[in-house]
């Protein structure tokens, strides 16, 4: 090869080198455009503090507590417990929508009742906690030689025995038992656990001695802290003990939201509990107490979001329980304007939580939901183009005073108070709220015949309800894992929630309790079936945080402070799903330039291979050319990651091209400085 030929290649190294960066900086500025500077840190785990943890460290360490007994004042107020069925004189508008009356005539003449007893303050190092503590032994004497019996009687076939029992110790063992459990009152406005605390003492008293029979004795002590009252306090107590791992309770009662939060201190209760009695449970309550395909709690009781009506306003003005959101726009309009007519200024159309917190989260997750195309149509929330259509119709909810300014500051309290003062046509809250309009009925005077429904779809027959409710599991930490799980499997169990739901209206989680005729004559077991639940992403540990984003973003756009748009975009730019469509015409010229920029990588090592022996590409080192080729290569693979949908393993895989490609690059840079 003559002297030109190798200037030849040598400007033609030049110009490919020249050709490769400019096509790199071409990938990089249309990457970073797309992307809307999302960030990669998403797919690592976020060492976030938030509202309800950042003051964890300053809290009182309740595992070290001592209370001591007061006197305690209590005064119990009657209120009338309402039979769910005392109207179902629906007219025939209402022939659409199964829905549930509640008429004032009756709320003085129901036979049920329920006791509501008044609030209760320990105060301890100048910060109240409402907390009740209560502990009881229960001597198995009798069930000890009922057990010596049994074992008599059946010497011969061992499979014969009482097999409800957790292990055979024998029955000269003299162990005593204490099992401790934290709750949180499930009682939305009862002001004191007393009520729910007996009747698991009385459940717990009769099951014990069947189930734990190879043991001296046995303590279950129960911890209550208020939720109603001070949930935050609970939180943070909760946060406390299994950050600390303390081993100061076996079992603890969780928010359904919380299990992805905690899972890392909480047992793994597959093996450990019968596998038949959790396949009774609802699958949408069940995937609120898995993480990792890992069962990590069990499902307490269940809570849907509702709507509630003025079933006397609907029947005044010949209209029907609304089916969609345009049917319910178009009748709150049209009845708030006769009302204005009449002299009722003070009447809002439609009232739910739209104050910036939770309750946000779980409103616009109904909305997005019901705006589906199908009934089986999968949601890929706030990336698809349900979101927007579903917010700007919530949006002109407002502007158009369907919704009132001022419900921009409701949560549950304030909405249900307003619908209690009559002053709310349309009402979306929990079914706590049913008992807490009964109630305050009792109290100031003020009623109305109201009804129960499901919430409104985009089309007649959808729907969404956000599921609540709570679960409860196992501490890893706790001494006694095993009898601490069965304890929380009978708690959790159908027998028990049937007892929650007869005394307390609670919704049961297990699907054949709302076929039950003793509780569907306390609940309103066919609207319930029929609604169309839906779990919020609380799987994930850093759900709190995304929440957050989440009812942040969507208060501003309530608000006018950001457009409907610019909302939906910030809420994806922080849950990273802001990708690259296959389909878009750019996304093709990207992988054209990404693969010209690769086949021009691959030539130029091609020529560096060729021409090794040539001074000039000697003395540049053609191992470190060579690795730094490869680096640029690998990282041009990025562009490939972000088109589609963002899964798993291409997150990982991402995050391990980006590291490696850069490793490698600045490894060669360095060396070569």
């Amino acid at each position: 090869m003559d002297i030109k030929d190798i200037k030849c290649e040598k400007n033609l190294l030049n110009k490919l080198f020249l050709i490769f960066l400019l096509i790199l900086l071409s990938i990089t500025l249309i990457i970073e455009f797309f992307s809307n500077n999302s960030k990669y840190s998403i797919h690592t785990k976020r060492q976030h503090i938030d509202e309800y943890t950042k003051n964890v460290d300053k809290m009182l360490n309740i595992s070290n507590m001592l209370i001591t007994n007061s006197s305690i004042k209590t005064s119990k107020e009657i209120f009338d417990y309402l039979d769910n069925n005392n109207n179902n004189n629906n007219n025939n508008n209402n022939n659409n929508n199964n829905s549930y009356n509640y008429n004032n005539n009756n709320y003085n003449n129901n036979s049920k009742y329920i006791t509501f007893e008044k609030n209760t303050y320990i105060e301890i190092d100048k910060i109240k906690y409402n907390v009740t503590i209560k502990s009881y032994t229960y001597i198995l004497n009798d069930s000890k030689n009922f057990q010596v019996i049994i074992d008599n009687k059946n010497n011969n076939n061992e499979k014969n025995s009482n097999n409800n029992y957790i292990h055979k110790r024998g029955n000269n063992n003299n162990e005593n038992i204490t099992i401790k459990g934290l709750f949180g009152t499930s009682l939305p406005g009862i002001t004191n656990a007393t009520i729910e605390k007996e009747l698991f003492e009385k459940l717990l008293e009769e099951w014990a001695p069947e189930n734990l029979a190879n043991y001296k004795s046995i303590t279950f002590e129960l911890t209550y802290a208020n939720t109603s009252v001070q949930e935050t306090d609970y939180e943070k107590i909760l946060t406390q003990l299994l950050n600390g791992k303390s081993s100061k309770y076996d079992f603890f009662m969780i928010d359904c939201i919380w299990t992805g939060r905690y899972a890392e201190h909480l047992l793994n209760l597959q093996g450990k509990i019968n596998s038949e009695s959790v396949k009774k449970h609802n699958q949408i309550n069940l995937n609120t107490c898995k993480h990792e395909n890992k069962l990590k709690a069990l499902p307490l009781f269940s809570d849907y979001g509702i709507l509630l009506y003025r079933k006397d306003l609907l029947e005044k003005y010949k209209k029907r329980v609304p089916l969609t959101w345009d049917e319910l726009e178009n009748t709150t309009l049209y009845i708030i304007e006769k009302e204005k007519e009449n002299g009722n200024k003070e009447l809002e159309g439609f009232a739910g939580q739209f104050k910036s917190y939770e309750g946000l989260t779980c409103n616009i997750y109904e909305w997005i939901y019901s705006y589906r195309d199908n009934l089986d149509t999968k949601i890929d929330y706030f990336n698809d183009k349900f979101s927007l259509t579903a917010l700007k119709k919530l949006i002109s909810f407002l502007d158009k005073s369907v919704i009132s300014n001022e419900a921009l500051i409701y949560d549950e309290s304030h909405s249900l108070e307003r619908w209690e003062k009559g002053n709310v046509l349309f009402l979306r809250n929990w079914p706590s709220s049913i008992q807490g309009t009964i109630k305050s009925f009792n109290i100031t005077g003020i009623s109305f015949p109201f009804g129960v429904a499901k919430l409104p779809g985009k089309k007649k027959g959808f729907s969404a309800s956000t599921l609540g409710g709570w679960n409860i599991g196992v501490s890893k930490y706790s001494k006694k894992p095993f009898i601490a799980a069965k304890v929380v499997e009978f708690l959790s169990g159908e027998y028990v929630q049937k007892q929650r739901a007869l005394n307390f209206g609670l919704l049961p989680t297990i699907k054949s309790l709302y076929y039950d005729n003793d509780i569907c004559n306390v609940i309103m077991c066919d609207i319930y079936i029929e609604l169309q639940g839906i779990n919020r992403p609380s799987e994930n540990e850093d759900y709190i945080e995304y929440s957050r984003i989440v009812y942040e973003s969507i208060y501003k756009a309530l608000e006018n402070s950001l457009t409907p748009e610019e909302a939906i975009k910030k809420i994806k730019s922080y849950t990273n799903i802001n990708y690259i469509k296959l389909s878009n015409p750019i996304t093709i010229a990207v992988i054209i330039c990404t693969l010209i920029c690769q086949f021009v990588i691959l030539y130029v090592v091609y020529l560096i291979f060729k021409y090794r022996k040539l001074k000039v590409i000697e003395r540049s080192n053609v191992s470190s050319n060579i690795i730094l080729l490869f680096g640029l290569y690998l990282q041009s693979f990025i562009v490939f990651s972000l088109i589609g949908s963002l899964k798993g393993i291409i997150c990982s895989l991402k995050m391990w091209i980006i590291n490696l490609s850069n490793t490698i690059i600045l490894w060669i840079l360095i060396i070569r400085v």
